[in-house]
């Protein structure tokens, strides 16, 4: 029981917005390196989709995307563990890591739920619009002919 209200006193909203003395724990260098690390990865998901996906240009799109927001989402992430450990007034709150922390959690529940919900509409249109394009008859150019000043010769 006296664990639970542990818990909860930890993420009462009393203290997340309370202003820090110091930085207490070493989670947060902990936490600086996995976002650390995870914005690394999107950002290279956000610059390069196709090492993951070679052809497809629906899952490229999606690994574009995705990556994009997880890297962007991350590197605030590692500054604001930086800025937690410089013991800035207003920025060292706990409050941005946990926002930071509650928004990748719900891009991977934005995923989640693309994956479930939407995923296969877009992937049947897409897989109708590589049809339509593999099967449209290519227009060839027309031979050009001869100005009428060559044929007269």
């Amino acid at each position: 029981m006296e664990f639970l209200t542990d818990l909860l006193a930890l993420i009462s909203l009393g203290h997340i917005l309370e202003d820090p003395t110091r930085v207490e724990s070493p989670a947060y260098i902990y936490l600086g390196a996995v976002l650390a690390v995870l914005g690394i990865i999107g950002l290279l998901l956000a610059q390069r989709p196709r090492l993951l996906s070679r052809e497809n240009a629906l899952h490229q799109r999606i690994i574009a995307t995705y990556g994009g927001w997880l890297g962007w989402l991350s590197a605030f992430g590692v500054v604001a563990v930086i800025v937690r450990y410089a013991n800035a007034p207003f920025f060292s709150k706990r409050l941005w890591l946990a926002i930071d922390v509650l928004g990748i959690l719900g891009l991977a529940g934005h995923l989640a739920w693309y994956r479930v919900k939407r995923y296969q509409v877009d992937l049947a249109s897409y897989i109708e619009l590589q049809r339509h394009q593999r099967l449209r008859p290519v227009v060839q150019p027309r031979p050009r002919r001869a100005s009428a000043a060559r044929r007269r010769r």
